[in-house]
């Protein structure tokens, strides 16, 4: 199943974007669209930052992945 542009809307109304790593209400390192794992598996960690780019890819992998 592909996802559609309405549950990415609604993905992105929830979570908010932040293109550099922000400790989540439960302390959890996130960053972009509520990313804490990239697709290489490495967690999200304190200083990172990422370009919209990066942030919209990781979205799209972890939503089809």
């Amino acid at each position: 199943m592909t996802p559609s542009s309405k549950c990415y809307d609604l993905i992105k109304r929830f979570e908010g974007c932040y293109l550099e790593a922000y400790l989540d209400p439960v302390g959890i390192w996130t960053i972009g669209w509520g990313t804490i794992k990239y697709p290489n598996g490495n967690p999200v960690q304190p200083g990172d930052r990422i370009t919209q780019e990066e942030a919209d890819y990781y979205l799209e992998f972890e939503v089809t992945f």
